[in-house]
């Protein structure tokens, strides 16, 4: 009887191993965890594009205050109306033209705006006082147009429209007066059935000018004359 053969031994490559199983749950496991970062990081690089600006695109700060309503869906609001350009102003928006020299027959022009006194006077106007006067005061400031007052001169002929003294007179007189005298005092002796007043540009004294009516033979003269 032949001696049996030793019984075979696998080789080493094909001995069961007892850890086998520990292993390929190990390799599950790195592998799953593997795959789950990868869709972690995939999930976070799109959530970063999603939020962050276009590269043209110029971030806008929102406003403080929110308008008080918006405009519906889909209308354009229009844009604010240009404002109108300011209009120009004069450096003397006081200057009045109502004084004119008429050169066809040597009159001035004077519109008496209204009556009253201070008030009326700063408004720039031409008023008619009745200050107990021997006769109605027609004045204006010197930078109202009543500077004309300061040119005119006896003989001169001036023409009034308005409040009553519709006419053509002629300086008779002149005289000055200061600021608060009492009417009848700065007027006494005149004679006059108007009398103009305005302020000197270089001192607070006052002129006056007494105007009589001129007659009709002088108003015939001076239209023969033409001056």
């Amino acid at each position: 009887m032949s001696p049996s053969a030793p019984p075979s031994v696998p080789p080493a490559s094909r001995r069961a191993d007892p850890f086998a199983r520990v292993r390929a749950r190990g390799r599950a496991r790195a592998w799953t965890a593997a795959v789950a970062g990868a869709l972690s990081a995939a999930l976070l690089a799109g959530a970063w594009v999603l939020l962050a600006p276009a590269p043209d695109a110029v971030p806008v700060a929102a406003p403080l205050v929110a308008p008080a309503s918006s405009p519906a869906a889909g209308v354009v609001p229009s844009a604010p109306a240009a404002p109108s350009p300011p209009e120009p102003v004069s450096p003397y928006p006081w200057s009045r033209p109502d004084v004119q020299p008429l050169p066809a027959t040597g009159f001035r022009y004077i519109t008496v705006d209204t009556r009253g006194y201070q008030q009326e006077l700063d408004q720039c106007l031409w008023v008619r006082m009745d200050l107990g006067a021997v006769a109605p005061i027609v004045g204006a400031h010197n930078y109202c147009g009543g500077d004309i007052v300061l040119d005119l001169q006896p003989g001169d002929r001036v023409y009034l429209v308005g409040q009553g003294l519709d006419g053509a007179y002629r300086v008779d007189a002149s005289r000055d007066g200061y600021p608060g005298q009492p009417a009848d005092e700065a007027t006494a002796g005149l004679t006059a059935s108007v009398i103009l007043q305005t302020c000197y540009w270089t001192s607070g004294d006052v002129r006056l000018l007494a105007l009589v009516p001129l007659r009709a033979e002088d108003l015939s003269i001076a239209s023969g004359a033409g001056g």
